[in-house]
């Protein structure tokens, strides 16, 4: 596993970043995107323009949160919903789900739900991109077998894993970007 220090601005998250680097060397063509934990929303329009696509779809339980992003964001939407719960129709397939440090301290129940309620809504080859913060409550740190037991459970495989730093003036942590493709 090799490492990499990345850094952001007001976007903890950074994952567009490592995405974005992701896809330079596995070159994918997506065109539906679910921002699960999309927050304040400052990596949705990134992505966006990443994906080239005007079907981003960033879902958040905080009401407040999701009023901030929508200032912040532009050609995407926002719903208020949970990943367990997603409100979309069959007729939605998204070939791209991002998870920005949102599954951290996920138990081994919730992450079961919530990959069976988002793989509905995805088709064969469509890929989630996932970051976890390597702090001390993070229950990944401990042990992966459940996240990955889920995931492949599931229908998803890790294609690919590294271990990041991030850093600004305000803090700097280290954490796991992790890309899994439905099969």
């Amino acid at each position: 596993m090799r490492w990499r220090r990345i850094t952001w601005d007001t976007n903890f998250s950074g994952i567009d970043e490592l995405i974005e680097e992701f896809l330079m060397d596995n070159p994918y063509d997506h065109h539906a995107c679910l921002d699960i934990g999309c927050g304040l929303g400052y990596s949705l329009d990134k992505i966006r323009e990443l994906i080239n696509s005007d079907q981003v779809y960033g879902i958040d339980t905080s009401r407040k949160a999701l009023v901030k992003a929508k200032d912040k964001s532009s050609n995407v939407t926002l719903i208020c919903a949970s990943a367990e719960c997603l409100p979309f129709n069959d007729k939605i397939k998204f070939d791209i789900i991002v998870a920005g440090h949102v599954l951290d301290s996920s138990d081994e129940e919730y992450l079961k739900e919530m990959l069976h309620e988002v793989s509905s809504y995805t088709s064969l080859k469509s890929r989630f991109y996932m970051t976890f913060d390597w702090h001390e409550a993070c229950s990944l740190k401990q042990n992966s077998a459940p996240f990955r037991n889920a995931l492949a459970n599931s229908g998803w495989e890790v294609i690919h894993q590294e271990s990041y730093d991030k850093a600004n003036e305000y803090l700097f942590a280290h954490g796991l970007f992790c890309v899994a493709e439905k099969n």
